[in-house]
Formats: C-alpha cells, sequence, structure tokens
C-alpha cells in the first residue's frame, strides 16, 4: 500500500533543451528552478529584475526585457542615500545612481539577448498581494525597507494578474513567435500575509494561470505548489523557517520537472554530467604530488571527452567547480 498521495505530472509538450536557451522569471523558487538548470549547463537567463513575488511585477519585468527598455536617472528613487528602482529587486540598489543604472540595463540587455531565443520561459509568481507606492501610485516589486505607511496593501483581481500576464506574453511573442510558457505556483507560503490570506493569494494566482492556459496556444502548467501540499506533507520538506521548500523537496520537484518537461537528449546529457562532478569532487587516497597529478589529469581527459560529445555546451561552471575543490 503506498501511504501517500501522489500528483500526477504527465509530460509536456513544452520541453527544455541544451541547445535553446530558457529564461526564469518570478518567486525565489524560480531562482531555485534556475540554479538548477545552470547547474547542468543549460544557457539561460534568471529574474532580469531580480526575484519578485507578485505576478503584475513579474509581467513588467518581462515587457520591459522584450522591449529592451533603457532606464535613466528619472526612472530611480532615492532613499537613505541608496538609489533604486521600483520595479526591481534591492540587489540593484547602489549608492551611486550610475551604477544602478549600469546594474539594471545591463541585466535587462542580456535577458533580451536570451530572451529572443529561448524555447521556454518559466514564470513563477509567489502571491497575489501587491504594495502600491503612495508617491508613484506603482505596484512595488519590492519595497526597500522604505517605512510601510508609504504603501498601500492590497490583493490583484485575477483579470489583473491574466491581463498583465497576458500583455507582457504578447510583447515577448513580438521578438520570439515561437516561445512557450511553463506557469508554476511557488511553493513558498507568504505566511506574514495570515494562514487564510495566504490561500487566498495562491488561489487567485491559480484562478489567472488557469483562464491564461485555456486561452493561450503554447503555455502549460507545472504543479510545484501541489507537489509540495499534498505529495511531500511532513514539514521534513521544510527548512526550519517552516515556510521554504528543503534542499530534498526542491531536488524532488526539479525530479518531477524534468520527466515532464525535459528533452530526452538533455536528460542523458544531465546524467554525464552528475558522474562528472562525482569524478571532479573525488579525492585521491593518497595526497602525495604524484597522484594529485595524475588525477587532475584523468579530470581534465574525462573534461575533454564531454567537451567533444557536446561543443555547443558552456562548461565553465564545471571549471568553476573544480577551482572550488
Amino acid at each position: 500500500m503506498d501511504f501517500r498521495t501522489q500528483v500526477k505530472t504527465a509530460e509536456s509538450a513544452i520541453k527544455i533543451s541544451h541547445s535553446t536557451t530558457y529564461l526564469t522569471a518570478g518567486s525565489c523558487f524560480a531562482e531555485n528552478i534556475a540554479g538548477k538548470l545552470r547547474n547542468y549547463l543549460f544557457n539561460g537567463a534568471s529574474n532580469p529584475h531580480g526575484i519578485i513575488y507578485n505576478p503584475v511585477s513579474i509581467a513588467l519585468s518581462l515587457t520591459e526585457t522584450a522591449s529592451g527598455k533603457k532606464y535613466t536617472q528619472e526612472d530611480l528613487l532615492e532613499n537613505r542615500g541608496r538609489w533604486y528602482s521600483m520595479n526591481h529587486h534591492g540587489f540593484f540598489s547602489d549608492r551611486d545612481p550610475e551604477k544602478c543604472l549600469t546594474k539594471i540595463n545591463s541585466s535587462i540587455e542580456q535577458a533580451r539577448s536570451y530572451l529572443k531565443n529561448c524555447n521556454a520561459a518559466i514564470i513563477t509568481p509567489g502571491t497575489a498581494w501587491a504594495y502600491i507606492h503612495r508617491k508613484t501610485s506603482s505596484i512595488a516589486a519590492n519595497c526597500h525597507k522604505i517605512p510601510q505607511h508609504e504603501f498601500t496593501k492590497r490583493m490583484l483581481t485575477v483579470s489583473e494578474i491574466s491581463a498583465a500576464l497576458l500583455s507582457s506574453i504578447k510583447k515577448i511573442r513580438e521578438i520570439n513567435s515561437s516561445i512557450s510558457f511553463i506557469f508554476t505556483v511557488s511553493p513558498v507560503r507568504h505566511w506574514r500575509d495570515g494562514a487564510h490570506e495566504n490561500q487566498l493569494s495562491k488561489s487567485a494566482l491559480f484562478l489567472a494561470i488557469n483562464d491564461i492556459i485555456a486561452g493561450t496556444s503554447g503555455t502549460g502548467y507545472f504543479p510545484s505548489y501541489e507537489i509540495l501540499m499534498d505529495e511531500l506533507r511532513d514539514y521534513r520538506f521544510y527548512e526550519r523557517d517552516m515556510i521554504h521548500p528543503s534542499q530534498s523537496a526542491i531536488d524532488y520537484i526539479w525530479e518531477k520537472f524534468c520527466q515532464s518537461h525535459m528533452n530526452p537528449d538533455s536528460i542523458s546529457i544531465m546524467k554525464e554530467i552528475d558522474q562528472l562532478r562525482k569524478f571532479i569532487s573525488h579525492r585521491p587516497l593518497d595526497p602525495d604530488p604524484e597522484s594529485i597529478r595524475l588525477h587532475n589529469e584523468r579530470i581534465d581527459m574525462k573534461t575533454d571527452e564531454f567537451i567533444s560529445r557536446h561543443p555547443d555546451i558552456d562548461t565553465s561552471i564545471l571549471k568553476q567547480d573544480r577551482g572550488n575543490i
């Protein structure tokens, strides 16, 4: 007898491959997926405006990336000596407005180059709750530690969410008509909003995404939230904050994601990468110079063999890993 409820994840027609590029956008779970893709040497970009949780700000990020928006100092605000954009994560802020702009515009430019050749964009909203900046009347992607009284908090409606995301899809398809979109609701619970409020928020995301997929070709859904809530229904699958999924949960959801959305050739390549990484991380039993030299030669040989089989794959991350051992 199987003492758990398994979430079925059918094989999807939307595939991710080493031969094309990807883009992820959204919550910290989007970063988790992007980290896995980078680890397996896929070529792509993640969160051009930084980690963002609400879907309207995610949609704006995608739209501005597709259009190649150039930010100027007029787009920035200043608080306590730091310059920032209401549309970006705090990572982009800086005491020097020019440095802030350089980070913002470089990220957009790089992400746009990937977006033009993407076969799939993975969009992961985390919450339907949004903070409206009173001074600018705009939805903030990040509050930048500005006092709470300068914002109004409200839940985005289903129609607002679907309209914003559909608009970004339309804009992206102007520069890449063949791109597909994989939607998944972040399994991270926004507990500070309250238990009931978190459920209402996630429900709004589900309904909006369902409307988009029902009426838009080249879109699909992956049940990250459902896998953690229903299949991994145990606090051992959470970090110590009991909110974020643990590494073992992320690994399991990634496994399911690969079964559904990964090109078969890429799955074979991923297995090769796992084997190569294990060999790189191995230490000789005898740490004498000759043993180390021979081991390094074998690493070089195996790495060169991998490169010769897959000349189009960027292996620089493997070299970084080797340098960290």
